[in-house]
């Protein structure tokens, strides 16, 4: 929310869910929109790193904020894989995809 500026508000719910409200702008019209836009995002075995992943990866599929505004969700976008040592073994990698329904 603070990446937004209040242009979004974000909220965490139980195993694995997250509720967005996008506050009514261009870019929600451009959405198709008629005012503000809601996105909710459930993923379901409750992993919270994954539900933060794809939150931030549909900012970005639907162009969202600006460039700069997403920059700032980077550590939330591809996070990174740990092993038990802390030595990083790779990173998250999302394959998401958007589809119009009318």
């Amino acid at each position: 929310m603070q990446a937004f500026g209040g242009a979004l508000v974000g909220k965490l719910g139980a195993d694995g869910s997250y509720a967005i409200g996008v506050r009514a702008s261009p870019q929600t019209a451009r959405l198709g929109a008629n005012g503000a836009l809601g996105i909710a995002v459930k993923i379901e075995d409750g992993n919270v790193a994954a539900l933060y992943a794809v939150s931030a990866e549909l900012l970005a599929l639907l162009d969202l904020g600006t460039a700069e505004q997403r920059a700032k969700l980077d550590g939330f976008h591809a996070p990174k894989r740990l092993n038990t040592m802390g030595v990083e073994i790779g990173r998250m990698v999302l394959s998401v995809g958007l589809t119009a329904h009318r």
